[in-house]
């Protein structure tokens, strides 16, 4: 709970609802939920401290199972605000481990419950206890498995062998507006040997994560594997990291043997949501969605992306005859990487009320506007080469 309570996209629920209407792009397996959603930073605002109490609860120990089934339900609305951006916020794991947490006896020990109960020392091991933490294994396995999938069906061993990584390096730089300190794009062969690496990671998790002498070097791998994105991509991802202490044998850590048996628990109900859980981030993964909630493919990574980026451009005539281009400042920063999402659905599929609600949340013209025309255009992504938009297709010209 304490990754939740943390987790900087609930605490950002009211930007995220500051999106116009006119650019929201439900996700998969959820538009029939859009309508529930808050539609106002206020509202939003109240969803976050209304999570956040629920989660302290919970995490706390107190009015266990409660707390957790509210928390759950509130965290499917909250972590949803991020979705309607056009692509996947993937911080979907915080509320599949909730679910976990919710349908296990997780209340046993170290915990307000307990203590009120008289209980002295943790119970014995039981299935109800064990599923849970057993199916946040597979679940981070498959996290990892599906995105390798995906790298290898849609380009093979070219994903890390070619100038794709670079492109893919490029690219994040380029969304960030900063560069790391050692730029691997000068090192392409050791770039390709880390691509190599990657995949063997994604695609050998699940299985080895599953030995237990293994289980450590996994472990390890997969978090300097985090470390590496972080550095040189730029993706934190510290959400999903923080809960590999799932992995962690906290008995042994915090000698706490049992030493009394278990009270009866039944073990349907962490059966049931180990499966649902499941069953939802296979049939994601399998079909290779990236934008879904409550379920998702993690960021494959699968497509080359190129040397250039794809970018809307809105050129302002004032009543005077001048033009302003409207700058993209708006795509670097701490919100940058929604605007790039945005944009980027934006164009994938153009519209005239999408491209109009696009100019007006980022217009900077002061004078009177006689005609706005939206240019498709292309970035060079390549930070020794960087140049203003070229611009392409003439998506719209509208007269506001």
């Amino acid at each position: 709970m304490v990754v939740v309570i943390g987790a900087g996209e609930l605490h950002r629920a009211a930007e995220w609802a500051s999106l116009a209407p006119a650019l929201r792009t439900p996700p998969w397996g959820f538009a029939w939920a859009a309508p529930l959603l808050p539609a106002t930073p206020h509202t939003a605002e109240l969803l976050r401290w209304a999570t956040i109490a629920a989660a302290s609860f919970a995490g706390v120990g107190l009015f266990t199972r409660a707390a957790l089934c509210v928390t759950a339900a509130l965290l499917l609305l909250a972590l949803a605000l991020p979705q309607q951006w056009g692509a996947g916020v993937h911080t979907h794991h915080l509320w599949w481990f909730t679910v976990l947490l919710a349908a296990s006896p997780c209340a046993d020990a170290l915990s307000l419950d307990a203590k009120r109960r008289g209980a002295t020392a943790p119970p014995a091991p039981s299935l109800a206890h064990g599923v849970p933490v057993r199916a946040a294994w597979l679940c981070i396995g498959l996290i990892l498995f599906f995105p390798g999938f995906w790298k290898l069906r849609t380009q093979g061993l070219d994903w890390a062998l070619t100038d794709n990584l670079k492109h893919q390096l490029w690219f994040k730089w380029l969304e960030h507006g900063a560069q790391p300190a050692v730029r691997l794009d000068r090192w392409p062969a050791l770039l390709k040997v880390g691509g190599a690496g990657v995949l063997a990671l994604e695609l050998g998790f699940v299985g080895i994560v599953l030995v237990e002498r293994l289980r450590p070097f996994a472990v390890a791998a997969a978090l300097a594997f985090h470390a590496a994105t972080r550095a040189f991509f730029f993706i934190g991802f510290s959400s999903l990291w923080a809960c590999y202490v799932v992995f962690a044998p906290w008995s042994r850590w915090l000698d706490r043997e049992p030493t009394s048996p278990a009270p009866p628990r039944s073990p349907w109900p962490a059966l049931a949501a180990a499966t649902f859980v499941l069953c939802g981030v296979a049939l994601a993964g399998a079909r290779g969605v990236e934008h879904g909630w409550p379920f998702a493919c993690y960021p494959t990574f699968r497509h080359d992306p190129g040397p250039e980026a794809p970018v809307l451009v809105a050129v302002e005539v004032l009543e005077g005859g001048e033009t302003r281009e409207v700058p993209l400042d708006f795509l670097r920063g701490d919100g940058g990487q929604k605007e790039w999402s945005a944009m980027w659905h934006l164009l994938s599929s153009p519209t005239a009320q999408g491209l109009t609600a696009w100019w007006r949340a980022h217009r900077t013209a002061t004078g009177a506007v006689k005609r706005v025309q939206l240019y498709r255009a292309w970035w060079p992504a390549d930070p020794d080469a960087r140049t203003p938009p070229r611009r392409g297709e003439l998506l719209l010209e509208v007269s506001p």
